[in-house]
């Protein structure tokens, strides 16, 4: 949740909450402005899908108070017979089922004529060791491994498959982890190389390239201004929240304080943020 929120509204998950307990919480953050709001406001209809029970950390809270979006979980699912109704493997539905409910929905929704923003998390390669599906090979002889390869070929398939649909010209698709792998020691022999936040711009407007694309200091708060970028919106200073537009020369706050500085300055208590988003 922390990921989806950083990277939906510049602000980093300071509820004075324990764990992924906010799902039991009536509201969630009611004085921000995200995302999905923005686009709201600019007519498209908002969907986010998961193979979870999206009540899980707050979720399904935050996208129907933040964007009215529309529900598309494990339960969603079961209803709409992607799934049997007694149907659970790793943490609802694995990303293959996950993928072919995408597909159907997608083509669904290409039938209306507003503009949608369709966000999708996917799970397989999560923690501990991820998930083997029936797609997967054991070209590595390890769980997690074959399970990272495997996500990599399903998202490059329905990426394939996005570009054979109608919509594609017009839209901007983007891929980015909502954190890093948790499975720490998996990734020893990476020597001195400094894992960050993965992410991918695909179909961004024409003459849109980053100042810098490679060995940036950023978090997942850079992804909110970013996103926006990505869609042509123009950002005053190039900053959002305490998000950098990475398209843009501005300086991102890790840059300018040091990404250990400012992952101690975000732990802070901060009254503004309890003001200004968590009081309704």
């Amino acid at each position: 949740m922390a990921g989806l929120l950083a990277s939906s509204s510049g602000v980093p998950y300071k509820l004075p909450i324990e764990g992924n307990s906010s799902g039991e919480y009536e509201t969630f953050l009611p004085g921000l402005t995200t995302l999905g709001e923005i686009l709201g406001e600019e007519g498209y209809t908002n969907y986010f899908m998961c193979g979870s029970d999206a009540v899980f950390g707050g979720r399904r809270a935050f996208y129907e108070q933040h964007g009215d979006y529309v529900i598309l979980d494990y339960n969603k699912a079961i209803e709409n017979a992607i799934i049997p109704s007694d149907y659970y493997e790793y943490w609802g539905m694995e990303d293959e089922k996950l993928y072919s409910f995408a597909r159907q929905q997608l083509t669904d929704i290409a039938q209306n004529e507003e503009p949608f923003n369709f966000t999708m998390l996917t799970v397989d390669t999560h923690h501990p060791v991820g998930y083997e599906c029936n797609l997967c090979q054991d070209q590595y002889g390890d769980q997690f491994a074959n399970s990272i390869s495997c996500a990599s070929r399903q998202v490059y398939d329905f990426i394939m498959w996005c570009r054979e649909q109608e919509w594609y010209e017009d839209t901007t698709i983007v891929i980015t982890g909502d954190h890093l792998s948790m499975n720490n020691t998996f990734w020893d022999d990476i020597g001195d190389y400094e894992r960050n936040v993965y992410n991918c711009f695909i179909n961004v407007p024409n003459g849109l390239v980053p100042a810098s694309p490679k060995n940036r200091e950023f978090s997942a708060i850079d992804m909110f201004p970013t996103i926006l970028a990505a869609l042509d919106v123009e950002i005053e200073g190039n900053r959002l929240g305490l998000g950098t537009n990475l398209f843009s020369n501005e300086a991102t706050l890790p840059e300018l304080l040091g990404k250990d500085q400012f992952a101690t300055d975000l732990k802070l208590y901060s009254n503004y943020y309890f003001v200004n988003f968590v009081i309704e």
